[in-house]
């Protein structure tokens, strides 16, 4: 069985998950984060983030036909 040395382990790579595992490893932690499907969870990949991407998308297409004039 091997080993494992890590400083911190966070569960779950949603938002404040994967924020947290990467500042830990700016202050030069080791760090494993755990996640069960895609890192980012519901929110990033699926829910609210890309929703507010669309949404200011079609904002800015929508300024850009009405102002092209």
């Amino acid at each position: 069985m091997a080993a494992y040395n890590f400083d911190i382990v966070v569960i779950g790579g949603g938002p404040a998950g994967y924020a947290a595992a990467i500042r830990a490893g700016q202050l030069k932690k080791r760090v494993l984060c755990i996640e069960k499907e895609t890192l980012g969870g519901t929110c990033l990949n699926w829910g609210c983030i890309p929703t507010k991407a669309l949404l200011e998308a079609g904002k800015f297409a929508r300024r850009s036909r009405s102002e092209a004039a």
